[in-house]
């Protein structure tokens, strides 16, 4: 957000409130309670729901729209990576919610040797970068530089890190989600 010189402080709410409505275990418990609860179960409609209507003793948090839209805007589970929202911080958000879960989980599943970094596609992996550096570099560098090219009409990445990203989503979904 600074660096594309937008609304940090706007970027910074909708970033603390939009995985509050997360499960234990993650998306596998959010599965779990969306099997088994009548309407089903999503996060983000629990964390608007906690911002909304829990938080303050049931009175929620005197939150903005552009907010309230960034937290319910910033899943992609296996759909677009780059999506339509309100605001470009929340743009950003879904963003860097994406680049940190990547990186991380990457880094956690060969840590707890559920996958090595053999198996990891090896296309993607050498263009986005082997170290968590190096990814989060190439990622970021990428989305500053394809937002400002595309004149600040959304936050995009180019066309290019948008495959290799989506090709290793659909890699921690199949191996180790």
């Amino acid at each position: 957000a600074r660096a594309l010189r937008l609304n940090e402080d706007l970027t910074e709410a909708i970033a603390l409130g939009h995985d509050l409505g997360h499960t234990p275990f993650g998306h596998a418990g959010e599965k779990s309670l969306h099997a088994i609860l009548p309407g089903g179960f999503s996060h983000v409609d629990q964390s608007v729901r906690v911002v909304e209507r829990l938080e303050l003793d049931g009175r929620g948090l005197n939150l903005t729209l552009e907010v309230i839209d960034g937290i319910r805007t910033h899943s992609k589970g296996l759909g677009p990576i780059v999506a339509p929202a309100a605001t470009l911080e929340a743009q950003v958000v879904r963003l860097a919610d994406l680049v940190a879960y990547i990186n991380h989980d990457i880094d956690d599943a060969v840590r707890a040797g559920v996958i090595t970094a053999a198996d990891i596609p090896s296309g993607p992996i050498d263009r986005v970068g082997r170290t968590h550096g190096a990814r989060i570099g190439t990622m970021v560098g990428d989305i500053i530089e394809e937002t400002v090219r595309e004149g600040y009409t959304h936050v995009a990445m180019s066309p290019g890190l948008e495959r290799d990203c989506g090709v290793l989503r659909e890699f921690l979904y199949a191996r180790v989600y």
